[in-house]
C-alpha cells in the first residue's frame, strides 16, 4: 500500500495517510471537489483492512467544514467502524476542535453518536496553523 499525501489548499484540508497506521486530516474542508478528495482517502480505508495490520491511529484537526464535506466526513468514520468491527482492526482515534469552537464541538459529538465509534473529543487552543 502506498502512502497518500494530499497538499492543504485554501478550501480543503492536508491529508496523510501513512500505511504504517496513521490518518491525519487537518485544516478546512469546503472546496466543491472535495468528493473525490475524501473518495481517495476512503479507497485507502478499504485498502488498509487488507494489509494485516491491527491498528489506525486517526488524527482530525478541522477548524471548518461544510455540508459536502461533513457527508464525506461522515462516509469515512463508518468505514473506520468497518474496520473495526468487520476486520479486528484498533482505530484509536482524536478529534480536535479550537477551544472556544462550541459548534464544532457539537458537531463532531453529533458524529459519534451516530456512527458509534469511540473517540477523543479534544479542545485545543490554538492548535490550527
Amino acid at each position: 500500500m502506498d502512502p497518500l499525501e494530499i497538499p492543504a489548499k485554501e478550501a480543503s484540508p492536508f491529508i496523510k495517510f501513512d500505511p504504517a497506521g496513521t490518518l491525519e486530516i487537518r485544516g478546512k474542508s469546503f472546496d466543491e471537489e472535495v468528493v473525490s478528495i475524501y473518495a481517495m482517502v476512503l479507497r485507502k480505508i478499504h485498502e488498509y483492512g487488507n494489509t494485516g495490520n491491527d491498528h489506525l491511529n486517526v488524527n482530525f484537526f478541522l477548524k471548518y467544514f461544510n455540508t459536502a464535506s461533513s457527508k464525506c466526513l461522515f462516509d469515512l468514520l463508518n468505514a473506520l467502524k468497518d474496520l473495526q468491527d468487520k476486520k479486528n482492526i484498533t482505530i484509536k482515534m482524536k478529534w480536535s476542535y479550537q477551544e472556544e469552537d462550541e459548534a464544532m464541538k457539537e458537531e463532531i459529538e453529533e458524529f459519534k453518536e451516530e456512527i458509534d465509534l469511540d473517540f477523543e473529543i479534544t479542545p485545543e487552543e490554538g492548535f490550527y496553523r
